[in-house]
Order: structure tokens, then C-alpha cells, then sequence
């Protein structure tokens, strides 16, 4: 397989895409701590905890409340499958409070 110049990331849940596109850094809550990917990184196939998930891309970080999933890293491509993945500005909890 070619090696892909760059780092690209496809950041999936069964509803969405929640990210996809090339990436600087991204930074995932692993199994067994924290684990982070940059471009070269080795291959890799993780189990992923519910927690924070930071993606530095374009000169910005991108914060999400990801669920729990898997990471494949191959070739610089990083594939993350979770169950949810949410932005903090997507949530407002006074909205979900009232009935």
C-alpha cells in the first residue's frame, strides 16, 4: 500500500461524520491511556474509552466528547469509529433540563 503523505482523519459515528479531513495531531482516549497520533505514526488497532478527543487541524483544536470505539492507524490514515461524538458548543444542558 502507498504511503499516504500526511496526516488525514475520518472520525465516524453510526449517524455522521464528525470529522474528516487532513490533521496535524489528534489525541484519543485509549484503553490504556491516552494515546497520541501524528504523521510516520506505527501501525495501530486500539479500543477506545468514552472521553475527550482533541484534533489540531488547519491551526485550530477541535474538542469532542467521543464515545467508546476503535482507532485504526495505517498509512497515516486514521479511521475512528465511536458511538457518539459531540462538540461542546452542540450542547446546551438548560435546554435539555426543561421538559
Amino acid at each position: 500500500m502507498k504511503e499516504r503523505k500526511g496526516l488525514y482523519l475520518e472520525l465516524m459515528t453510526p449517524e455522521e461524520i464528525a470529522f474528516k479531513g487532513s490533521a496535524e495531531y489528534i489525541q484519543l482516549p485509549g484503553y490504556e491511556g491516552e494515546v497520541g497520533i501524528l504523521q510516520g505514526h506505527a501501525p495501530l488497532l486500539s479500543l477506545l474509552l468514552p472521553g475527550k478527543t482533541l484534533i489540531r487541524a488547519k491551526g485550530k483544536e477541535i474538542l469532542l466528547a467521543t464515545g467508546e470505539g476503535f482507532v485504526q492507524v495505517l498509512n497515516n490514515m486514521v479511521s475512528v469509529l465511536v458511538t457518539s461524538a459531540v462538540r461542546p458548543e452542540d450542547t446546551d444542558i438548560e435546554k435539555k433540563e426543561q421538559p
